[in-house]
């Protein structure tokens, strides 16, 4: 396992170059169809996921210059043990990454809900997010491309199994996702705030 340091200050460099990502896409889609960054959703949408990932880079840096410091951590919260510490740094990681997701997956329904109301305006009562995604699509008469049906299905499931402490079924009668896990099963993903797996 390497050091958290090592470990917060990767994930910064990895994180920095997705939200330069993020930034260059909103500036290429801005500078191509002369969209209004300030007012219209098809560029906003890409400037407010930019907003939230600058906290997040900001908590990597604190993570990599104080709560990687044992005397640091000890100093704040005193008294403090080396494994304690560790305790510390491994809460606070995966606190971060809940928050991060929580506010990226709230950027996502809420941008895609209101997309589906400017395009449907009678569409703007459904409440489950899966009807409203469907919708959306099928209003723009186009089918879910596989991959994004994917990766909203993981990213929801990360954001549901956070919110239910560690395991989420899905209404869909999907499997279970499960945090943490065995070696010894199928299907493990290291991603977001825990390791999942799907139960096979």
């Amino acid at each position: 396992m390497i050091p958290f340091e090592e470990y917060f200050s990767n994930s910064l460099t990895r994180f920095e170059e997705a939200r330069q990502d993020v930034k260059a896409v909103s500036t290429e889609l801005s500078r191509k169809n002369s969209w209004d960054e300030q007012s219209d959703l098809r560029i906003r949408v890409f400037e407010q996921i930019n907003n939230l990932m600058q906290p997040y880079a900001l908590t990597l840096l604190y993570g990599e210059k104080c709560i990687s410091d044992d005397d640091w951590v000890a100093r704040v919260l005193q008294p403090m043990s080396a494994s304690d510490a560790e305790g510390v740094r491994d809460t606070y990681e995966v606190f971060i990454r809940n928050a991060f997701i929580y506010s990226f997956t709230s950027v996502v329904e809420g941008c895609m809900r209101a997309f589906l109301r400017a395009v449907t305006p009678q569409n703007r009562a459904l409440s489950d997010f899966s009807r409203v995604k469907s919708a959306l699509f099928e209003t723009l008469g186009n089918r879910e491309p596989e991959k994004v049906n994917s990766a909203l299905q993981l990213l929801f499931a990360i954001r549901n199994c956070i919110h239910n402490n560690g395991m989420h079924y899905s209404i869909q009668g999907h499997e279970p996702f499960l945090r943490g896990g065995s070696a010894s099963k199928i299907g493990i993903t290291r991603c977001a705030a825990h390791d999942f797996e799907r139960c096979c």
